[in-house]
């Protein structure tokens, strides 16, 4: 069962983009499903299944990113976060009423314990979430300016042991729908598509580090894809900074990947969303 959660504790920190993102999908997904099955009297919560990365990261804010390699970093404080795509998507569902699944790998250690046990906290299902007994957690130290500059190491372990035969076992489950981002290994990813294409299952794909080189062509057709402004740039070679160029990119995103819906992620400035008609 589900536990309140005291309004002052926070575990995950405020998601900022990255909530806006999933909300702005979960608001996708919950319009979408409940058009589906609005002539049942009370439409049933749906089961949303997050595929990725769950990690614990080292934030430390600091003045400046060093100008030599040799300088020291200086850090204003430090702090233990709960983060990675997947677990972010699954925290976002859970908070937002639906019915979060979560698939991911966490290593045999304490910071496998604690997050495990915040998943649980937050209200999602962790059937799904392996325990690796050889490799750690997925860890990483992220340093970040005011400015939001930042460097991070990043080390993959128990995440990126995630199996294609992980991923078939979550379907079981029965999703409705299915969030993963571009920064899970393509074999996996591709895995994850195809199975989810095969049941007739929307895919909504978040962008990732790896999009430059992902074999989009090799994709079955999705729901949404959300990238932001770097990896649309990346992609589309236009800057999406005026609603023209969003257009111009997002059309150009329609001729190289088969979604339904593109969500180009602005920061501050919001979501820009194509849905073809234009």
């Amino acid at each position: 069962m589900r536990r309140k959660r005291d309004a002052k504790t926070v575990f995950f920190p405020a998601f900022g983009v990255l909530e806006q993102t999933f909300l702005l999908i979960f608001s996708f997904l919950y319009s979408i499903m409940y058009l589906k099955t609005q002539e049942r009297s009370a439409p049933m919560k749906k089961r949303i299944l997050s595929i990725g990365e769950a990690r614990i990261d080292l934030c430390m804010p600091i003045g400046e990113l060093p100008r030599s390699p040799k300088a020291p970093i200086l850090a204003k404080s430090c702090g233990f976060v709960p983060s990675g795509s997947a677990a972010i998507a699954a925290t976002a569902v859970a908070r937002l009423g639906g019915d979060s699944v979560l698939c991911t790998r966490l290593g045999k250690d304490r910071n496998g314990t604690d997050l495990r046990r915040i998943y649980e906290y937050e209200g999602i299902d962790t059937r799904f979430v392996a325990t690796d007994a050889t490799l750690p957690t997925s860890f990483s130290v992220i340093y970040a300016n005011e400015n939001v500059e930042r460097q991070i190491c990043l080390s993959p372990d128990a995440s990126s042991a995630l199996s294609p035969s992980d991923i078939e076992g979550a379907f079981i489950c029965r999703p409705d729908a299915i969030i993963t981002s571009v920064e899970l290994p393509r074999d996996k990813l591709l895995a994850a598509a195809r199975i989810a294409a095969k049941r007739g299952t929307p895919v909504y794909l978040d962008g990732g580090a790896s999009v430059g080189s992902f074999p989009f062509d090799e994709l079955p057709p999705i729901e949404l894809f959300a990238p932001d402004e770097d990896e649309t740039k990346l992609l589309t070679d236009v800057n999406p900074d005026t609603p023209e160029k969003c257009l111009k990119a997002a059309i150009a995103l329609s001729r190289m990947i088969r979604a339904r819906f593109f969500a180009i992620k602005l920061g501050s400035r919001g979501c820009y969303i194509y849905d073809g008609k234009y």
